[in-house]
């Protein structure tokens, strides 16, 4: 989402740009129903790396853990 908002894309832009439903899109943004297919197709449209993304997200997920 913050990637998303980062490029001023609304949920039905990028739905247009990857052919997935609103829905779909605001699922993954929530954490449900993330699938790499659909990941990778994600990152592709908004042109950042898979790898990228889940390094941020391991990194977030580490911190969280060390806080508590």
């Amino acid at each position: 989402k913050q990637r998303r908002l980062a490029r001023s894309l609304t949920l039905q832009e990028l739905s247009a740009q990857t052919g997935f439903s609103v829905t779909s899109l605001s699922e993954m943004e929530n954490g449900q129903k993330l699938t790499f297919p659909k990941a990778a197709g994600v990152c592709q449209a908004l042109r950042v790396r898979l790898s990228r993304v889940l390094l941020d997200a391991e990194r977030q997920a580490d911190a969280a853990r060390a806080a508590t």
